[in-house]
């Protein structure tokens, strides 16, 4: 898990200065139209609120759209979010 989570902060650091310097209106009418690497860049965008409100919730959404499709790095974002989903309802049920 450590390593699959280093090659995302990896891919994150080699990847958003290019994703994030497309216009993001472009972006998102490539992504509805399906195409996986603007998906994962949207994804990436609300992530880190780069352009757009933060929103974990939407983010998770285009990153599974891209996974989906087979792209490696919103398959590692979204198993790290899911993981972090559990970890928090496992600390929230224990209170």
């Amino acid at each position: 898990m450590l390593r699959r989570t280093l090659t995302c902060l990896l891919a994150f650091g080699l990847l958003a200065s290019a994703v994030f310097a497309e216009d993001l209106a472009e972006t998102r009418k490539k992504a509805e139209q399906g195409n996986t690497d603007a998906q994962f860049s949207l994804g990436l965008r609300y992530d880190n609120g780069n352009g757009v409100p933060k929103d974990a919730v939407e983010a998770v959404k285009w990153f599974r759209l891209s996974a989906e499709q087979g792209r490696a790095f919103a398959q590692c974002f979204l198993c790290n979010a899911l993981k972090l989903a559990r970890e928090l309802f496992e600390r929230l049920s224990k209170q």
